[in-house]
C-alpha cells in the first residue's frame, strides 16, 4: 500500500492507527488504492438538502 499511495509505511501505520489523523486527501488515496485492488468503483453524488426553519430557543 505505501508504495501505491506514495506514503512512507510508518507514515501509514501511525496515520490508520488508534491516534491517527489523516487529511482527507491521505485518506482517499488510500480508499482509492484498496478499490482499485479489489475491483470497487465508488461514486459520489450530490444532492440538494432541505433547510428546515430556526427554532427559537
Amino acid at each position: 500500500m505505501a508504495g501505491l499511495t506514495g506514503k512512507n509505511p510508518k507514515s501509514l501505520m501511525r496515520m490508520l492507527g488508534p491516534n491517527g489523523n489523516p487529511t482527507a486527501n491521505n485518506l482517499f488515496k488510500i480508499i482509492t488504492q484498496l478499490g482499485r485492488a479489489e475491483g470497487v468503483t465508488i461514486q459520489a453524488r450530490v444532492t440538494k438538502t432541505r433547510l428546515l426553519p430556526a427554532v427559537a430557543v
